[in-house]
């Protein structure tokens, strides 16, 4: 395990995001879903509400795909949509608790930046990492 203090987990907010960024990116389908979402919400051409300052409409945008990724993972992991029983109490709890640590939009701006860097950018990062 890689911590670099009480709660980073490497390189994420904590444990519960990085773990559900795992889920997320190790799937394709998944995968595909989280960056349509984005792009969804993120490279819209429409003028946003902070146009004037585009620094901020990008935040705003970020977070409104946060939200939807959220939305969109938890429904599509819910025990009760997907016909299997609700979880029994402790491990609800466990869920629910996991579901709330998670930075919803750490996640979304991670997409985003990947999205927006070139693949050869990318392979630089990791070769130097």
């Amino acid at each position: 395990m890689t911590t670099t203090d009480d709660t980073r987990y490497n390189g994420w907010t904590n444990y519960e995001t990085w773990n559900t960024n795992l889920w997320i990116d190790n799937d394709e389908g998944s995968h595909d879903e989280a960056r349509r979402i984005v792009a969804e919400h993120v490279t819209d051409d429409t003028p946003g509400d902070y146009e004037d300052t585009p620094e901020l409409d990008r935040s705003v945008r970020i977070r409104n795909a946060a939200d939807a990724i959220e939305e969109w993972w938890t429904d599509t992991n819910d025990p009760g949509e997907i016909g299997r029983p609700p979880f029994p109490g402790p491990v609800q709890d466990a869920w629910t608790t996991a579901l709330g640590r998670t930075n919803w939009y750490e996640i979304a701006e991670g997409i985003a930046e990947d999205m927006t860097t070139p693949a050869q950018d990318r392979a630089a990062e990791i070769v130097t990492a």
